[in-house]
């Protein structure tokens, strides 16, 4: 007994696998910016890539990282080939769906993505 509580214990202690996810995403009020990131959520860390349309047709690739507490997450643009860094934050609404803002520079804007798997 006291050997299955150890490896409970021992288990639980264990961080979770990354796990791959497809999440859609629209940016601002008029859903123009849209593209998919491919996230890998482990634990509360969120990292991946984005492959985004900007609202004139362009690709826009960069990197995603941030977190997840409690539905809320935070998520910084990094590398992006634009050139523009953004903070991503937002608020879980259910269980697949995530709705906020975006602030890139001075320029804030709507932001929303949908998890796919």
């Amino acid at each position: 007994m006291k050997n299955r509580i150890a490896l409970a214990f021992a288990l639980a202690l264990v961080p979770a696998a990354a796990c791959a996810e497809t999440w859609m995403v629209v940016e601002g009020a008029d859903g123009k910016v849209k593209g998919a990131w491919t996230v890998n959520v482990a634990g509360a860390a969120i990292n991946g890539a984005a492959a985004m349309k900007n609202e004139r047709g362009m690709a826009v690739t960069y990197k995603v990282a941030g977190d997840n507490q409690n539905g809320n997450y935070v998520i910084q643009r990094i590398q992006p080939s634009d050139g523009v860094a953004c903070t991503y934050v937002g608020k879980a609404a259910g269980p697949k769906a995530i709705n906020g803002t975006a602030k890139c520079g001075r320029d804030s804007a709507q932001w929303s993505a949908v998890k796919t798997n």
